[in-house]
């Protein structure tokens, strides 16, 4: 689908969804599009169900974190990865109270962007 194509069809989606209680049920690799459009997330891993998420709170619980002088060496609280001088949490309240309690400098964070996130989940044994 062409891009004017593909803004058009989301704009009609949106509208019509905006009349009332309505769903639309989509499925797609292409996350900017579903994020456009979705409330919730239904994943599907090797063609079955890995889980459902609200997509606002699934964009909320993960956050990267940057670390002065460096991190810690024990584990920290909801780690899903480091390197160097960050790290990648999936509970961003309780990383970063064990920060406070240790008197860790966070000098930058972020959210991840969907398709990280995604990634992330999908990657856990």
């Amino acid at each position: 689908m062409d891009i004017p194509s593909k803004q058009l069809l989301i704009e009609i989606l949106t509208d019509w969804m905006d009349q009332g209680e309505r769903g639309i049920v989509m499925a797609s690799h292409q996350i900017a599009d579903i994020m456009k459009l979705a409330d919730y997330l239904y994943v599907l891993q090797d063609g079955k169900q890995f889980d459902t998420f609200e997509k606002e709170e699934l964009l909320q619980c993960y956050r990267i974190y940057w670390v002065a002088p460096r991190l810690p060496e024990e584990p920290i609280p909801s780690e899903v990865a480091r390197e160097n001088q960050s790290i990648i949490s999936e509970a961003p309240n309780e990383t970063e109270a064990f920060f406070r309690d240790r008197h860790v400098t966070i000098t930058h964070q972020t959210a991840l962007d969907p398709g990280e996130i995604l990634s992330y989940l999908l990657e856990q044994p």
